[in-house]
């Protein structure tokens, strides 16, 4: 399987199949999650900036994040591993983040980070479009989206 001559659509496809096997029906959690990302890290940058921060604190408080970051991927580690082997009825009493997470994980491995890249971007793509349609459209099975 060559992602990178895939269309968005197969890309969408495979990543479904590969998704409701390992989610089942928490499948539809993890679709409702995928959506555009809403930012605006110029206005982020300037807040954190406008407090009147020097170089040193600045530097403290990122070596201070570095370790609590070494001590958070350890734990998202072992979850990882737990998340993988997890059963269906486990899957089901999961958060909607760790449902997102466990879907990630599992669109990487076989898609690979580009597959799972262009697959979150076209899923979140047709659930802005899904929203936009009117409950009659989307009950009669219309998509707007090209192939």
């Amino acid at each position: 399987m060559n992602i990178l001559e895939m269309t968005e659509r197969e890309i969408y496809e495979t990543g479904l199949e590969v998704l409701g096997e390992k989610l089942g029906a928490a499948l539809p959690r993890f679709l409702h999650q995928c959506k555009p990302g809403s930012g605006d890290w110029a206005a982020d940058r300037h807040n954190l900036l406008e407090d009147g921060l020097n170089v040193e604190t600045l530097a403290t408080r990122i070596q201070q994040a570095r370790e609590q970051e070494g001590e958070r991927k350890t734990e998202a580690m072992r979850m990882r591993q737990l998340r993988a082997a997890a059963s269906q009825a486990e899957l089901l009493q999961m958060t909607d983040m760790e449902i997102y997470e466990t879907g990630l994980d599992v669109l990487c491995d076989k898609l690979g980070p580009v597959g799972m890249s262009r697959f979150r971007r076209y899923c979140a793509q047709r659930n802005v479009e899904q929203t936009e349609l009117g409950p009659i459209q989307r009950a009669l099975g219309k998509d707007s989206l090209p192939d």
